[in-house]
């Protein structure tokens, strides 16, 4: 679990991004970095990237405003894992390039380094992921891949 000093950073971090209506701007250049940086990424995408950008921003919205109530919001990422086990087995690496790439955006964004704040955001990924990541396998358990 996150705790309660995590939450309230994430939020306050997020707030920062978001009051500028450039979310969508900051997870464009996070794809535009992270297919640089790992280009086998960019064979699981097959939609407009502005548009994915758009669903990324929606879901970490949802996901920051929601962290606080999480057994309301663990049945959102426990399907997200489950759908992701369609697209690939992102192992914990995946998950790690994931998180740096789109920290790193979200620093650019706002122009310099925060610790405090990137121990926060890893804490919070870090919880998602392994959710992601459990229900990816148990979905893949299911299908008898």
């Amino acid at each position: 679990m996150i705790s309660q000093s995590d939450i309230q950073i994430v939020k306050k971090y997020w707030f920062s991004i978001s009051i500028t209506n450039d979310s969508n701007v900051v997870f464009a250049n996070f794809y535009l970095e992270l297919f640089k940086n790992f280009p086998h990424y960019q064979q699981y995408f097959h939609i407009d990237m502005s548009v994915q950008a758009e669903k990324l921003s929606s879901m970490v919205n949802i996901i920051v405003n929601g962290v606080e109530v999480w057994d309301q919001l663990e049945p959102e990422i426990v399907r997200l894992g489950r759908m992701h086990a369609n697209i690939a087995d992102f192992s914990t690496q995946d998950y790690q390039n994931i998180f740096e790439t789109l920290f790193s955006a979200m620093e650019s964004h706002r122009g310099y380094d925060d610790k405090t704040a990137y121990k926060a955001w890893r804490n919070l990924f870090t919880l998602i992921s392994e959710t992601m990541m459990h229900a990816s396998k148990k979905a893949l358990l299911e299908q008898g891949n």
